[in-house]
């Protein structure tokens, strides 16, 4: 089964050690998107467009549904 190491949320009890604003690049084999000084729902936007595509549309879904983005904004 192939499964996206792009993921709406973490599992809970997951130790981050790399606050977010830290991440400036992220680069994947679909593409690199600069995340500097980008809101929230900007940063989820610009992630999934660098996921692999058949896994976009069950992303777009997932932030929707975890609040993270507006239903208009993807």
């Amino acid at each position: 089964m192939v499964a996206s190491r792009v993921v709406v949320g973490l599992e809970p009890g997951t130790i981050v050690t790399t606050p977010r604003t830290d991440v400036i690049y992220v680069a994947t084999e679909w593409g690199v998107v600069n995340l500097k000084g980008k809101s929230v729902p900007e940063r989820a936007r610009a992630l999934i467009s660098v996921a692999h595509p058949r896994f976009r549309e069950e992303l777009a879904r997932g932030a929707r549904d975890a609040r993270m983005v507006p239903a208009w904004f993807l």
